[in-house]
């Protein structure tokens, strides 16, 4: 899952997912795949993609409130215990810090927030975040304490440029 708010930066970020496992342009120039029906999943986006024998699936959440339904849908919930986790076994997370906790909400760091989840669920989890204006010091050694916790070890983060390809590679090799 890519949470991020600007359209701008989450198609990049989409972009170094497809290009890391190399998902082809059909002749129209559009990625290979099939686009789930938001109906059946409803929001976030959802699409997946076949990578040889592997099913690549990305959700995008452009907010707290979209990526806690994402968890849920991955996840599952009390009242449906059932969640996509158990179709696609490898699950993913990159996250930007700074980013609404809902449509109309102002922008806080609630990175943390995407950062407690998928520690809770055992999740990697990466921050890809351009912070150069937000005073933000604090993380990576909030990432650094929160490691341990962890089954990968780390929480790599990325901060003061958004390095989208060195955020998929690092998700990838926790995978």
């Amino acid at each position: 899952m890519i949470v991020e708010d600007k359209d701008e930066e989450t198609i990049a970020a989409q972009m170094a997912v497809k290009n890391h496992f190399g998902i082809s342009l059909d002749d129209e120039g559009s990625y290979l795949g099939i686009e789930i029906a938001r109906e059946k999943l409803g929001y976030p986006d959802w699409k997946a993609h076949k990578v040889s024998d592997d099913i690549v699936s990305i959700m995008t959440a452009k907010d707290l409130s979209e990526a806690k339904k994402g968890f849920e849908k991955i996840f599952g919930t009390k009242e449906m215990p059932t969640g996509f986790h158990k179709v696609f076994s490898k699950v993913g997370i990159i996250t930007d810090l700074m980013f609404p906790g809902g449509s109309g909400r102002s922008v806080q760091a609630n990175g943390i927030e995407i950062i407690l989840m998928a520690v809770d669920h055992k999740v990697p989890v990466v921050v890809c975040s351009d912070t150069d204006h937000h005073e933000v010091g604090f993380v990576p050694k909030l990432a650094t304490m929160l490691a341990p916790l962890h089954p990968a070890g780390k929480i790599p983060v990325i901060l003061d440029k958004k390095n989208w390809v060195q955020a998929v590679n690092e998700v990838v090799a926790m995978l």
